[in-house]
Parts: structure tokens; sequence; C-alpha cells
């Protein structure tokens, strides 16, 4: 089960329950070059769990699991995403 809020349009706030394990924050990473985006964090010491339809979970260096989205091409740009480099 999820709830969501829409703060602006692109940026999302979605609370999710967990089933097991403690609470925690979970980030989703969106990009538009899923296989750069999964070996640029690999090469940050992000370790790959899990393939889910189209997305990848993948566990950070402390443990803690996040996801990575893809978006279609094009549809991330200055105006509307964030860039982590």
């Amino acid at each position: 089960m999820w709830y969501g809020a829409r703060e602006r349009p692109a940026v999302r706030l979605l609370i999710q329950r967990l089933g097991h394990g403690p609470g925690r924050v979970h980030l989703d990473i969106h990009t538009d070059d899923l296989a750069a985006e999964i070996a640029r964090l690999e090469e940050l010491g992000a370790e790959r769990v899990q393939a889910v339809h189209t997305w990848w979970i993948l566990r950070d260096p402390a443990g803690l699991q996040f996801c990575v989205v893809p978006e279609p091409a094009g549809t991330l740009n200055d105006g509307n995403a964030q860039r982590w480099d």
C-alpha cells in the first residue's frame, strides 16, 4: 500500500507500507539511461539486489536499499531533474 502527494510537477512524495523490516527512507533515482546510472552507482559502491519489472533495486555501501527507475529518453532535463555528479 502506498500514498502519494504531488507538491510540484517534478516533486512527488510517496509513503509506502513495508511488510517487514525497520522503517526507513527509501530513495528512487529516476534516469533516462538505466545502464549508465547503474554502472555509475556500482562504481560508487552500490550492489545490485534484484531486477523488478523495468527498474532495479540496489543496496548502498551502508546496506540501505534504493531503486533506480528508468524514464523515457528525453523526458529528463535541467528544468525537471536534479543531476547528482
